[in-house]
């Protein structure tokens, strides 16, 4: 979903990241021994050597041509309009 989505702009020292927050694994019981699990979190930073390759310019362009009216919680993968 797009809400588990987020760049994370750099500075001087740091390039731009893109980093993935689950909202919750598949094995996940909802017990109350299960309440204190962290959600997984995932970071790919930008590469600045092979921009071709960069998961932060292609996710950044997959986005932009994404209509502005998309809800934020609706699926990553969007149907083409007809």
């Amino acid at each position: 979903m797009f809400a588990q989505l987020e760049v994370i702009e750099g500075d001087e020292e740091e390039s731009c990241q893109l980093r993935y927050t689950s909202f919750g694994e598949k094995n996940f019981g909802g017990g109350l021994e299960h309440c204190k699990i962290d959600k997984k979190v995932v970071e790919q930073h930008q590469n600045i050597s092979k921009l071709e390759r960069c998961v932060v310019r292609l996710y950044n362009k997959y986005t932009g041509k994404c209509p502005k009216d998309v809800d934020k919680s609706s699926c990553f993968y969007l149907s083409p309009k007809k």
